[in-house]
Formats: C-alpha cells, sequence, structure tokens
C-alpha cells in the first residue's frame, strides 16, 4: 500500500486540531444555553446536563463496542459509589439497564469517571479519594486483565488559583502511594491538566519514577480529556490514528510533576518549551 502523501498528512493533521479546538466549544456552547434556560435556581440540574453533554460528545467517538452511560459497578466485596462516566462491554452481561443508567459487574468495565462543576480544595480532595477508592476495588477485581480501568475527573471550571504543587500533592495523596489508587487523568478548567505517566513513557531526567505531569493547555485541556478517554478504550489503535487524537506535544506543555512516592518538582526550561497561545 503506498503511503500517504506528506500534503494529505498535513491536512489530517491541520484537521484532527481543528477538532481538538471544536470539542470543549460544542461543551461550553451547551453548557451556558443550559444555565441561560434554567438559571441558578436548580444547580443540581444544571450539573446533570452537563454529565449529559460530556457522556453524549464521547459517545459520538468512541468504538460501538463500548457503552457510555452512568451508574454503579459490583464488585466483590461492595457497590461503587454512583459513576459520572461510566464505559462498559457491550458483549458483557448487564445486570440492569434503564437508558443511560447502568449496572454491571467489574470485569464489564472499561472506564470510570467524575464529573464536576466546579470544586473547592476541600471537595477536590473528597473527590480524588471517592473516585481512587471506586477506581481501586474495580481494578482489584480485574487484577487478571491485561488491560488496567481507566480513571478520569473532569471538572468544568478552574480551581480558585492555578497551585500546581497542591494539586498535584492532593492527586498524589488520593493514591496513598498505591498503582491500583491512581487515578490517571485530572482536568481542571479549560487549561490545565494533570495526567499519570510511567516512568518509561516520561522521557525525563528530572522525574524519577511514575507519576503526574501537569500540562497548561490554553482552552484545549478539556478536549484532551475526551481524546485520552477515547484512547483509553482503543488502546490497539496504530500510532497513526493515535496522532490524530491527540496532535499536540505533551512535552511542550508540561510544568510540573509529582512521582507516586510524593517526590515534586518542577520540568527544566529545557525539558519543556513554551506554553501553546492561542487568540
Amino acid at each position: 500500500m503506498p503511503e500517504v502523501p506528506v500534503l494529505a498528512q498535513q491536512y489530517a493533521r491541520t484537521n484532527s486540531l481543528q477538532n481538538l479546538v471544536y470539542k470543549p466549544l460544542e461543551l461550553r456552547n451547551a453548557q451556558n444555553r443550559i444555565r441561560k434556560l434554567i438559571g441558578k435556581a436548580h444547580w443540581l440540574t444544571d450539573g446533570e446536563h452537563k454529565e449529559s453533554i460530556l457522556r453524549r460528545v464521547l459517545r459520538n467517538h468512541v468504538p460501538e463496542s463500548i457503552r457510555v452511560g452512568r451508574g454503579f459497578v459490583l464488585t466483590s466485596n461492595r457497590t461503587s459509589n454512583q459513576l459520572d462516566i461510566l464505559l462498559t462491554y457491550k458483549n458483557k452481561p448487564t445486570l440492569f439497564k434503564d437508558e443511560e443508567l447502568t449496572i454491571v459487574t467489574s470485569d464489564a468495565v472499561e472506564a470510570i469517571g467524575e464529573v464536576k462543576t466546579k470544586l473547592t480544595w476541600k471537595r477536590l480532595q473528597e473527590t480524588l479519594a471517592k473516585a481512587a477508592d471506586n477506581v481501586a476495588r474495580i481494578r482489584h477485581d480485574n487484577q487478571d486483565r491485561n488491560q488496567k480501568v481507566w480513571c478520569g475527573l473532569f471538572v468544568y471550571e478552574s480551581m480558585p488559583s492555578d497551585n500546581s504543587a497542591r494539586i498535584l500533592k492532593a492527586i498524589q495523596e488520593s493514591s496513598r502511594g498505591e498503582l491500583h489508587r491512581v487515578v490517571d487523568l485530572v482536568v481542571l478548567g479549560p487549561n490545565m491538566a494533570v495526567q499519570f505517566v510511567e516512568k518509561e513513557t516520561s522521557r525525563s531526567k528530572v522525574m524519577s519514577g511514575s507519576g503526574w505531569i501537569s500540562y497548561h493547555l490554553q482552552n484545549l485541556a478539556q478536549a484532551f480529556f475526551l481524546s485520552n478517554v477515547v484512547l483509553s478504550v482503543a488502546r490497539d489503535s496504530p500510532r497513526s490514528a493515535r496522532a490524530a487524537w491527540l496532535p499536540l506535544k505533551k512535552r511542550d506543555y508540561r510544568k510540573s510533576f509529582i512521582t507516586l512516592d510524593g517526590h515534586f518538582g518542577d520540568f527544566p526550561p529545557e525539558e519543556r518549551r513554551p506554553r501553546l497561545t492561542r487568540t
């Protein structure tokens, strides 16, 4: 099969970047419309609608073999809290399903996530701990599987202050230094993303082990979350396909890190490049 011409590759890359920009715009437009329609009297409804919007966008992009919904997971020792995002295999038995609400056993789970409008520092810690508890129980039941259940936290609005060290510490503490409690990706507003990476993929001289890296992605953090959820359920995609979903070089935008055992640091200038700027 002949190679794709360079011009076609450039077109595909440009189209991918446009798609990456479009996805957070879709989320924001829907969010603003809901608030205008219902005002401030029904914040619970507002939050539920934003969860639904995120699930709808994901449903448009994940493989047909994956069901996108919300619900509960029955593990060997207890039932999870209600999960705002629950991605399950369609070829696995379902204990209960009513529209988006699903109840499944651990072996049917591919990815889980929490969705919030905004968080205080205390609520961030509580939400991270709950997410870590839920995914730890699911992963424990799936120890024999070759692939790990993915876990993420999506927050529409930024934290009161962009304190990378404090945010990274909160994420690391929720894991208790244990790999099975790791929250893989945390997005806080339109600009900040924190992602867990294995030591061998960090490509850093200062980051001594596996841990979390914070990125400043101007207005693209929410699209980064969506792309990573899709890739988490499409692990066998070739490198060229994965590049279409993540056309950015993450190294260019990383700021700080914290390892699984709690070592914090900033990336030196030679290990990061200028921030992405958009008008």
